[in-house]
This record gives C-alpha cells, sequence and structure tokens, in this order.
C-alpha cells in the first residue's frame, strides 16, 4: 500500500511540472559567471466580462506590481542561499536602473528577447519567469473591487497558474533550461502561494549548484 501511495506522487509531481533543457546545458553553463535576474513577466488572463469591469489600467498596474514582486521575493532568497551556487546575480537594483532608468517602458522591456537583454545588463545569461494567471471573479470579488478598488492582487484572491522559470545567454535566444509548473484540475492559488511555489522551484531545481 505505501508503494502504492509513492508511486501516485510520483506521478502527481511529475503530472505538473516539467524540467527541459538543452543537451550540452552543463557544458554551456560551466562558463557563465555572472546572470541577471529579470522583473518576472506576470500576465492576468481575465475573460471577457471581467474585462469589461476592470479598467485595463488597473490590470497593466497590477501585472507590473506583481512582476517585480517575484523579481524581489526570488533575488532576497538567492542572496540568502548563494553560497549554494557557483555563479553571482546582478543587484537587481542595478539590473532594473540599466534596463528603466533611461525611458524604457514595461512594455517595452516585455517585447525584448531574453539574448538582447543579457547584452544590455552585460551578463553572461539572464533568469526569466513567467506566470499566467486565469480566473473567472465571483461576485463577492467583483463587489470588493467595486467598493474598495482594491485591484487584482487583494488578499484571498485565487487563480489558476502556470509558471515557468528559464534561463537564456546572450549568445542565443535559445532557452537553455526551463522547468514549468501547470496546475491540475481546480487547484487555484493566492499571491503569496504563487511566490511560494517560485521560491521552491529555485531552491529545488535551478542549476549551477556548486
Amino acid at each position: 500500500m505505501k508503494r502504492l501511495r509513492w508511486t501516485f506522487f510520483i506521478l502527481f509531481i511529475a503530472s505538473c511540472t516539467e524540467t527541459k533543457q538543452v543537451t550540452n546545458f552543463t557544458k554551456i553553463a560551466s562558463k557563465h559567471k555572472v546572470l541577471a535576474l529579470l522583473p518576472a513577466d506576470a500576465r492576468f488572463i481575465l475573460n471577457t466580462d471581467d474585462k469589461e469591469i476592470i479598467p485595463k489600467e488597473q490590470i497593466d498596474d497590477s501585472e507590473v506590481k506583481l512582476s517585480f514582486m517575484i523579481q524581489d521575493e526570488l533575488y532576497k532568497w538567492f542572496q540568502k542561499n548563494k553560497k549554494q551556487y557557483q555563479i553571482t546575480l546582478l543587484d537587481i537594483k542595478k539590473t532594473n536602473e540599466m534596463l528603466f532608468s533611461k525611458g524604457m517602458t514595461f512594455g517595452q522591456f516585455k517585447q525584448l528577447s531574453k539574448d538582447t537583454l543579457a547584452k544590455i545588463l552585460g551578463v553572461d545569461a539572464v533568469v526569466f519567469c513567467n506566470v499566467n494567471l486565469s480566473k473567472k471573479y465571483s461576485e463577492k470579488e467583483y463587489n470588493t473591487y467595486l467598493a474598495f478598488g482594491v485591484g487584482l492582487l487583494f488578499v484571498g484572491s485565487k487563480f489558476k497558474v502556470v509558471t515557468q522559470m528559464g534561463i537564456v545567454e546572450k549568445f542565443s535566444p535559445v532557452v537553455l533550461w526551463q522547468k514549468e509548473y501547470l496546475p491540475l484540475g481546480k487547484t487555484e492559488e493566492d499571491i503569496f502561494g504563487i511566490l511560494r511555489r517560485m521560491l521552491k522551484m529555485a531552491a529545488v531545481d535551478f542549476p549551477y549548484k556548486k
């Protein structure tokens, strides 16, 4: 019975996570010294009715806030555990200053290829995160939004989430390594759950360990 439970657990994990990497990743990664952690690309995927009620400006603002929130939490985690890795992460304050101090908008940032961003930042490679959040808002959540204007990120709001973390170096747009989490069934998470999972992905699967 115990063996069956472990088999089910392994199948469950395999069904909701997937890791991909190029065949010569270890050889390529051995040459990397400095990486930059980019702001995440967070996107709220709402249905037509929701989009008509929630202003686009509110959606855009919430996406930007969550993108920097994820970047900040991941960077703190990496700094706390930096002795485990053979690479150094560029300070995110410097990363964001180099990207946005000359007038680049967040929308323009998302349009640039990852290898181009690595060249702009002068690093060997960049770490990127994609987070897609989808849901249909309940009447109660609508009323909360309309009454208080708290937006899409208010505590208690849960989403079906697909997350990706990947690495691209400056010499090519090819994704060298990527970890993806796909939700099972109707699994939903709040914002803090999303952050915890991103940190767990980094802790368990991120390469470059000594």
